[in-house]
């Protein structure tokens, strides 16, 4: 069993509303391995507040709230007396209590006033080593400008850095990915899971372990069999990392998500694993031929021309930007919901319509732009999370996409990554736009 400690900084953004925190990411960390546990210094409140963004609002088949009654996220309620004194029972009753469940491996977090104050917390992981949990590991942002995509990946990082891997072997054909942003054990994320070891299954490759994706901690430890790492943008680090530790090539790659991006990706891993270049085109030409077989008539009757906003995070944003040139939409404005732009760019259309380029936008702002937009007829469709959605704009045709989703689930798989991911989105985006008819 490992233990981890990350402290959560003071998010100093005016107005983070349409931007989860830092912490919220750490959760969605802890939502995504099943064994997991995340013990949080701080009021319950917080606590209940932040497992309310995600389960079950946001994701139904959540096991933060497992059966039992227990929660995988634990506040230990201290007062700020009890911070300031220094004083460890409420933890070190928390780890006693959590041996009962056996948990695969053990989180620990604060709120941003506790680590303001200086509280010693290396007398806190001193105290639990002392109750035989053997390997502790305290974890500090390095900047206060942080948010849910810092923690999601933090988490991921901390993992790499600190468990011990063995070089188990270096053939190309098994695959391991890093970076996968599981937000949810919905239809969504476990139809993109299989809809990405189906298309490397085709190239004749093995995926040895995603992470994250759902499955229990010691899942990610079958990582050290893979001859190549792909790294996914929500966790470069962590990719880099252990790439390092056993050996295996590294790939960075944007997401599988629409046509051309996922051909791209399956082309370089292809490549990469000295696949045949003909059989790598024969399998792309085969997954387009079928798609447009789908898509073509509610992409020239619906969809080519519309015009587009998308508001989400800054990697699904640039991956969209791309795949609307395809299916022949318009974007007009991309929302991220990031307080920095971080690792990726989204280039200039070069067309009648520029977009409007935001991060780090206020409510007000954001509601400002997207009326504007609509009322003077360039917004046909806006694709948004929940958190952009609060708008009360009438005949504006929209579908829910992205953390959070609290009005959209998916009981069954449906993937939004690769090519069949790529078919759903145009499915979405078409009915968005034929209801409004």
């Amino acid at each position: 069993m490992l233990i981890f400690t990350i402290m959560e900084k003071t998010n100093i953004a005016k107005d983070a509303s349409l931007i989860p925190s830092f912490l919220t990411g750490v959760y969605l960390g802890i939502n995504a391995i099943s064994d997991s546990y995340l013990i949080l210094e701080g009021t319950d409140c917080v606590e209940n507040n932040k497992i309310e963004t995600i389960c079950p609002s946001h994701d139904i088949y959540s096991t933060i709230l497992i059966s039992g009654g227990i929660s995988r996220i634990i506040s230990t309620r201290s007062s700020i007396k009890e911070i300031i004194y220094g004083r460890n029972e409420n933890f070190i009753k928390i780890f006693q209590d959590l041996t009962f469940y056996k948990p695969g491996i053990i989180f620990i977090s604060s709120l941003p006033i506790y680590t303001i104050i200086g509280k010693d917390y290396l007398k806190t992981i001193n105290a639990i080593r002392k109750l035989s949990y053997n390997k502790i590991i305290d974890v500090f942002p390095n900047s206060v400008n942080l948010d849910y995509l810092d923690g999601y990946s933090l988490v991921l990082e901390k993992l790499a850095l600190n468990i011990e891997f063995k070089k188990v072997s270096n053939d190309k054909k098994k695959i391991g990915i890093v970076g996968y942003f599981f937000d949810r054990n919905e239809g969504d994320h476990k139809g993109n899971i299989k809809e990405i070891k189906r298309l490397l299954s085709k190239l004749g490759l093995e995926v040895v372990s995603i992470w994250l994706d759902g499955n229990k901690f010691e899942e990610l430890l079958k990582i050290q069999e893979a001859g190549i790492i792909i790294s996914l943008p929500y966790a470069r680090n962590a990719a880099k990392i252990i790439a390092s530790k056993i050996g295996a090539q590294l790939l960075e790659t944007d997401l599988p998500f629409g046509f051309y991006q996922t051909a791209k990706w399956i082309e370089t891993i292809g490549s990469a694993s000295s696949i045949d270049k003909k059989k790598i085109q024969k399998i792309i030409k085969d997954e387009l031929q079928y798609s447009y077989e789908i898509c073509h008539i509610p992409i020239s009757s619906v969809i080519s021309g519309k015009l587009v906003c998308f508001t989400g995070d800054p990697y699904i944003a640039r991956s969209f930007f791309v795949f609307a040139k395809e299916i022949g939409m318009i974007v007009r404005g991309i929302f991220c919901t990031t307080l920095t732009l971080k690792d990726t760019n989204v280039p200039n259309q070069n067309c009648l319509y520029n977009p409007i380029i935001k991060f780090n936008t206020s409510r007000m702002e954001y509601e400002k732009i997207i009326e504007n937009l609509h009322n003077n007829k360039e917004c046909d469709l806006l694709i948004s999370n929940s958190l952009g959605l609060r708008l009360k704009i009438k005949n504006l045709s929209i579908f829910e996409f992205g953390y959070p989703s609290y009005n959209t689930h998916f009981l069954v798989e449906k993937p939004f990554l690769g090519f069949t991911g790529a078919i759903n989105i145009i499915e979405r985006i078409f009915n968005a736009i034929h209801c409004k008819k």
